[in-house]
């Protein structure tokens, strides 16, 4: 669909609001403008405006050529690009110039979908830095999420946590997955002294370095007693041992 320019549409209202007047009803300018905007199968004034002034509108003969310009007043410059094609390839041209002059090509709406990703990626993360910190069921699992994030060798994360957090939540964990899919930044870095906050409100808090040590101490131990040679079961009891000690340490506190 091609626009006409924003004044033709302003006469079009002009024109609204002079038969309706005939009819004995009064009809506010910005009003008419909205109506024309509906006619145009559009969400408002605002948004004809822009198309009808971005749009390329009707090419120009010249001694060289046709000539496109599109219009963009939030651009301070302008590149002028020569194209020969097939005749016949014109039309079809010219429904894809009408398309990249209105931002309604695929990759302007991967642009917006990435955009909208991101800002949705970034209030969930904050949305979990908050719940981390937290002292409910839930939190641990969102604790140990965050920590994954932060540092992966450090912190492995069992996916299968992710079965004991509610559906909101859940949304949340994937939003900021997307975030950090291609990070612009490491988790921690998109909040004031990140590091500080990780380590402190969250690692600590949770005491999960012990929780890490604990669960490596469970996986050696199986590994020694079960799948290793039968020297190396006494070490695995000493193993078992601490890690016995320590977890009594931590149900006692």
């Amino acid at each position: 669909m091609s626009f006409q320019s924003s004044s033709a549409y302003k006469e079009q209202a002009a024109r609204l609001r002079a038969f309706l007047a005939n009819k004995g009803i009064d009809l506010k300018h910005t009003n008419a403008l909205e109506a024309v905007a509906q006619m145009q199968g559009v969400k408002n004034w605002h948004v004809l405006q822009t198309l009808a002034d971005k749009d390329p509108g009707t090419p120009t003969q010249s001694s060289t050529g046709k000539r496109f310009q599109i219009v963009d007043p939030d651009s301070s410059s302008t590149t002028r690009i020569t194209v020969d094609l097939p005749t016949e390839r014109e039309e079809a041209f010219y429904r894809l110039l009408v398309e990249f002059s209105r931002g309604d090509t695929v990759h302007d709406e991967a642009v917006r979908q990435q955009a909208r990703e991101r800002e949705q990626g970034l209030n969930s993360l904050g949305e979990l830095a908050t719940v981390a910190r937290g002292d409910s069921g839930q939190c641990r699992y969102i604790a140990r999420f965050l920590a994954g994030l932060y540092n992966g060798s450090r912190f492995p994360f069992d996916l299968t946590d992710l079965r004991a957090i509610d559906d909101s939540l859940f949304e949340h964990c994937l939003a900021v997955l997307r975030l950090d899919h291609r990070p612009r930044k490491e988790v921690h870095d998109y909040f004031p002294n990140g590091s500080a906050l990780w380590e402190n409100e969250i690692i600590d808090a949770w005491s999960l370095d012990r929780m890490m040590a604990l669960d490596a101490a469970r996986i050696l131990v199986d590994f020694l007693w079960h799948r290793s040679d039968k020297k190396y079961r006494p070490l695995a009891d000493d193993i078992e041992a601490w890690r016995r000690d320590i977890q009594n340490q931590r149900d006692e506190e």
